[in-house]
Formats: structure tokens, sequence, C-alpha cells
């Protein structure tokens, strides 16, 4: 649960104390029990960029990005095993669909060659 404006009472059972969460709380429940962590509201905020359309990366393996857009995409971008790719980190904030866009960013910072075969993009 992200929190971005007023404060949210959370009840986690009979035996702790209901918690007050103030805009900026983030809450991880697990089956351990719950977590809450305070940071500044940007930051919470950018957890639920998804939802809005876009994706927000700051020093993000490429990978992981990749990851992220492959979740919201039929055309899925696919990374050849070349281990200078492991190194590549970036920054911005991407809209979550316009996969072409992030290519070409991709192509152009980071001097990558794309090859686009029916449903997938191979970077290398």
């Amino acid at each position: 649960m992200v929190v971005t404006e007023s404060v949210v009472r959370v009840e986690q059972g009979t035996k702790q104390p209901p918690a007050q969460l103030g805009a900026g709380a983030i809450e991880n429940a697990t089956d351990a029990g719950a977590q809450s962590q305070k940071k500044p509201l940007a930051a919470a905020e950018e957890q639920l960029s998804c939802r809005i359309g876009y994706l927000v990366f700051h020093e993000t393996a490429l990978v992981d990005a990749i990851a992220e857009f492959n979740r919201y995409n039929d055309r899925e971008m696919v990374i050849d095993d070349s281990p200078s790719l492991d190194v590549v980190h970036l920054g911005g904030t991407f809209r979550s669909m316009n996969v072409d866009a992030f290519v070409r960013f991709l192509e152009a910072g980071f001097d990558m060659e794309t090859t686009r075969t029916g449903e997938e993009i191979q970077l290398r």
C-alpha cells in the first residue's frame, strides 16, 4: 500500500495496536507481517507511476528496465548475451506502452543495435 495523501489507519490483528500512516508511507505485507517505511512523497508517488501509464527509472539496470517494459507490452524486448550490456544503467520517465520510443532511446543513447522480428525486439 502506498499513501499519497491524508492518513490511513492500518490494523494488523488484535495483538498489535493500529498504525497511522501518513503521506509518503509505503506498507508491505507478507506472511510474516507488515513493514512500513517512510519516503519522501515524490518517491512514494513513483511507486504508483505505472498506474498512470509511466515507468520511472533511477540508475536502473537495463535488464530490470526491460523486464518492466515487457510486463506492459506484447512486443517483448530480448537482450543479447553480450556481457557489455550487463553494466548499462539508465534513468528517465517513459510511457509504459511506448516500447518503440524506449528502443529509440537505447539505440541513440547507448549505441545499441536492434532487430525487430514479429513480436520480439532483439537488443545487442
